[in-house]
């Protein structure tokens, strides 16, 4: 299902809605509106999932195709990685994982060929071996701690059941999408993404 929900001039917006099975159990169902205003680069997206399905993590894939690095925002700057492929060739209790956290956006790909996803908050991408960028929507899970994992042995936490983190049913989650974009530019595109129009008012005492 697809269709156009505005034609602009102004704004521009499509809408597609789709389910699948998940690599757990049950099916997800997803709309997703993609909305492009005529004065701004920004590409907004926004993802109404319905989740039914238990123990799995739902991810968004872009492919960039150039770069060979991803620069992340953090609380206090910006920092720079290459691809990480997992293995235990390392002597060591924690092994390397391919995920990696960021804050307010990730940018990869060589300039013009960059591509900058922005989203409110924290969020969890990996960057490819392929030059994709692999965005975290969601993460279902149904036990506090596993001591399964192949990242590290053992608990971190005490074992129990969550049944309220497998996260069930509507969730809302909003990403923007920029081409081309230089690292100290992204800061401002973000703000124009996810702030809202702050009004101010001023009292005129004047005669």
């Amino acid at each position: 299902y697809k269709r156009q929900v505005a034609s602009g001039p102004l704004v521009g917006a499509l809408e597609t809605r789709w389910s699948m099975r998940s690599a757990g159990t049950g099916e997800i169902g997803v709309r997703l509106l993609v909305v492009l205003c005529a004065d701004s680069p920004i590409v907004r997206l926004r993802m109404d999932i319905d989740n039914q399905a238990t123990d799995h993590r739902l991810r968004t894939r872009f492919p960039v195709g150039a770069g060979s690095t991803a620069t992340a925002a953090t609380a206090f700057g910006m920092e720079r990685r290459e691809t990480v492929t997992p293995g235990r060739d390392r002597p060591a209790i924690e092994q390397l994982v391919s995920t990696a956290p960021a804050q307010r956006f990730v940018t990869a790909g060589d300039w013009p060929r960059s591509l900058a996803v922005l989203a409110p908050g924290f969020f969890e991408y990996e960057w490819t071996a392929k030059q994709e960028l692999i965005v975290t929507l969601m993460r279902s899970v149904g036990e506090l701690s596993r001591s399964d994992l192949t990242e590290r042995p053992g608990h971190a936490a005490w074992p129990m059941p969550t049944p309220g983190a497998q996260e069930p049913g509507l969730h809302t989650i909003e990403l923007a999408l920029v081409v081309g974009a230089h690292d100290h530019q992204l800061g401002q595109y973000w703000e124009d993404a996810f702030l809202p129009v702050v009004s101010l008012f001023e009292r005129d005492d004047r005669p």
